[in-house]
């Protein structure tokens, strides 16, 4: 069984927090884009339902990105594009045919990372130093 097979996505909770009571000291936010969220393992990129995305020129695009990840670790990351809509990026994403062209600045924003052998403040350090990408 492959990580990703056993991988759950984060979602959001329906339970009801007291936002006055919360403890924000280990908190922290990511800017929301409208771009297309997925899943980034050493073997790709994958969609939210864990099926790999299909444009094999977008995996190319990033792949400076995911190959050298170590088995394992997960990242959540967001496709996104300025000036292009989310149904533009998603059909990107989805374009087997790969007929549609990746814009130059098509970036990947990673704001989350599954790595059971880390704590949280190593996993921040660790999207920290991809800022890059």
């Amino acid at each position: 069984m492959t990580i990703i097979s056993s991988f759950k996505p984060m979602l959001l909770s329906n339970n009801e927090f007291n936002i006055t009571v919360l403890d924000y000291t280990l908190m922290f936010k990511s800017k929301k884009r409208d771009g297309v969220r997925i899943e980034v393992t050493n073997q790709g990129l994958w969609g939210r339902s864990l099926k790999r995305i299909p444009n094999e020129k977008l995996q190319e695009w990033f792949k400076p990105v995911y190959e050298d990840l170590p088995d394992g670790v997960i990242l959540e990351a967001e496709v996104y594009s300025h000036g292009l809509l989310c149904g533009d990026i998603a059909g990107i994403c989805g374009n087997k045919k790969q007929t549609k062209t990746i814009p130059e600045n098509m970036k990947l924003y990673i704001f989350g990372i599954y790595d059971a052998e880390k704590t949280f403040e190593e996993r921040i350090k660790c999207i920290e130093a991809t800022k890059h990408f």
